[in-house]
């Protein structure tokens, strides 16, 4: 370990092989090709933002620049600029997990993911999630609600990478089978959007009509059958009362005669 002069930032230099990833760190997934470039930059340039570590023992836990250190080791570095935190486990991993939220390069599925982390890890409300990553309480409302998708929906969405916007309309849909099958069809037709809200409306409306078409049928089945009851009973009283109806589009005629 080496250290640099400038003792008020407290920057050491660190062998990369003693730098352990943080395993509270959200994000799943790294495009190869982009890591393939910062490994390219850093390689020319070097490391130009430290990475922040902690005490973990006789090595270091990474706290934040998984990205960095991922791009160190393919570029072949023996050691990076680092910044050590002296920390409790607790705090900490704590704010390695908030500070990895915080850096906005995290696919919006890896950050909903990660403040469901922190919340039950570290016992916080979402309130205090929010306070702790800077977000009103309704963004981090909303980032938690798109994990009510079913994981297959969840990978469905990061693979044909639509958007956030996409994930939170369809969970106005209830079954996941629907949910995959319009996946397919965002992405295959390349729907906006404002043209999956506008499907999801329509099919909205056409159930609602259907339930009460439903409803308004068994309705209808019940007055007739009041009708008809009440028939038997004058006729049993010697009244000759008859009924007849027709039947349109838009209602039922009932008509009904009884001779002076």
């Amino acid at each position: 370990m080496r250290q640099t002069e400038d003792a008020a930032r407290q920057i050491v230099f660190l062998p990369v092989s003693e730098i352990a990833s943080n395993p509270a760190q959200p994000r799943r997934r790294y495009d190869p090709q982009s890591l393939r470039a910062l490994a390219d930059s850093v390689s020319r340039y070097g490391i130009l933002q430290p990475l922040t570590v902690r005490r973990a023992g006789e090595r270091y836990a990474l706290i934040a620049g998984e990205r960095r250190l991922r791009a160190a080791r393919i570029a072949g570095l023996g050691e990076v600029p680092c910044i050590v935190r002296s920390e409790d486990d607790l705090g900490g991993g704590r704010n390695a997990l908030v500070e990895a939220l915080r850096q906005q390069e995290l696919n919006y599925i890896d950050e909903a993911r990660g403040i469901a982390l922190l919340m039950e890890q570290y016992g916080m409300s979402q309130a205090q999630a929010a306070r702790k990553l800077g977000k009103s309480q309704s963004a981090v409302a909303n980032k938690l609600r798109l994990l009510r998708h079913t994981p297959a929906v969840l990978q469905a969405l990061r693979e044909n990478g639509l958007t956030e916007r996409h994930a939170r309309a369809l969970l106005r849909v209830e079954r996941e089978s629907d949910q995959l099958a319009l996946i397919r069809r965002i992405t295959d037709e390349g729907w906006s959007v404002a043209r999956l809200e506008q499907t999801l409306d329509r099919e909205q409306t056409v159930k609602q009509r259907s339930i009460l078409h439903r409803v308004t049928a068994r309705n209808a089945q019940l007055l007739l059958g009041a009708v008809e009851r009440a028939l038997r009973a004058a006729r049993s009283a010697g009244v000759a009362a008859q009924c007849g109806s027709e039947e349109t589009e838009r209602e039922i005629v009932l008509t009904i005669r009884v001779p002076k």
